[in-house]
């Protein structure tokens, strides 16, 4: 009863100085693509941004430093460059040079380009972390071969084929430090493998695992998409709070969001009007429910909503509050 009492109290006193109860995250949104052209798939990592753009009749592989705000076309080619992925370090991406198609990275410190795969194999689009790249490669006889899974280590430029069999070895995943693939038998029957890179072994998953990396989510947040009946928004959700903050607001589509750390990326729009966004995510430090849980503790060496400092949570720790919101 106390507690409800102080809540009132506590939205009576905001509510006289003009402010709005619903906490909102500070979301800073930043364009940074602006042309006539495809703009689409973005991939994010630490403070680089990647994405293929349809220029001049082909994909190409662009790059975009947070920190700085820097644009770096990594491809200029007369084939299709696609599905761009980077680990923070390095970018990886899908040429279609040739009818199998390639893997490529490149170096972002010394902005040098390397061809990984020189092939007549059908080549799946790659992923990286933390300089070791996976994909699915099938071999071309007198037809296209069940797929093996291949592990490229870009600082020792070595590789190395995990998979010998004549099952079907696909959708690769990894993180630093194993890698999951889906193998296929002739059946259509499906079982997960987990290769442990630092031990170097292979084995069958066991029923219940969860693969939790996901380009959607990083540390306690999480982006995804949704319709609101006009059209596809951007939204974000941190862990232990109740609902989504929304991203983006306007009205066009806004598509395949993806995160690191607190900065999200996205496209908006279609065809030739699809650009790409990225914005960064700063999250209110203390909500309504958690002040009215301090409110009037006087040890407050771990207190969220402490905000002047002083060991206690008072009126003017409230004040203070109220401000942020």
């Amino acid at each position: 009863m106390k507690r409800k009492l102080l809540i009132s109290l506590i939205i009576s006193f905001i509510t006289v100085l003009g402010l709005s109860v619903s906490a909102q995250a500070d979301i800073t949104t930043t364009k940074i693509t602006s042309n006539s052209y495809n703009d689409s798939f973005p991939n994010i990592n630490g403070d680089y941004v990647v994405w293929q753009g349809h220029e001049n009749g082909h994909r190409q592989i662009f790059l975009y430093n947070i920190d700085n705000e820097e644009t770096t076309r990594i491809t200029n080619n007369n084939y299709d460059s696609i599905s761009p992925r980077t680990d923070g370090k390095y970018v990886v991406w899908f040429g279609a040079c040739n009818q199998g198609g390639e893997i490529f990275q490149y170096n972002i410190a010394t902005g040098k380009t390397t061809r990984i795969t020189n092939d007549s194999n059908v080549d799946s689009p790659p992923l990286i972390a933390d300089g070791r790249v996976v994909w699915a490669s099938h071999q071309v006889t007198g037809s296209v071969e069940p797929g093996e899974i291949q592990i490229y280590d870009i600082i020792t430029g070595q590789g190395d084929q995990l998979t010998h069999n004549q099952k079907d070895d696909s959708s690769p995943r990894i993180n630093s430090e194993s890698v999951i693939w889906v193998q296929t038998d002739e059946n259509g029957d499906a079982t997960l493998f987990i290769y442990d890179i630092s031990e170097g072994t292979i084995q069958e998953v066991l029923e219940g695992f969860i693969w939790e990396d996901s380009p959607q989510s990083d540390g306690g947040l999480t982006v995804s998409m949704w319709n609101d009946s006009k059209d596809w928004e951007i939204y974000v959700r941190e862990d232990g709070q109740n609902g989504f903050e929304q991203v983006t607001n306007n009205t066009w589509d806004d598509k395949y969001p993806c995160i690191s750390g607190n900065n999200i990326a996205w496209m908006g729009g279609e065809g030739t009007a699809s650009e790409i966004y990225v914005a960064h995510y700063t999250a209110v430090a203390c909500s309504l429910a958690e002040f009215a849980d301090e409110f009037g503790r006087t040890d407050c060496d771990t207190c969220e909503c402490g905000y002047d400092e002083d060991n206690d949570v008072d009126g003017r720790d409230l004040a203070m509050f109220s401000q942020s919101l």
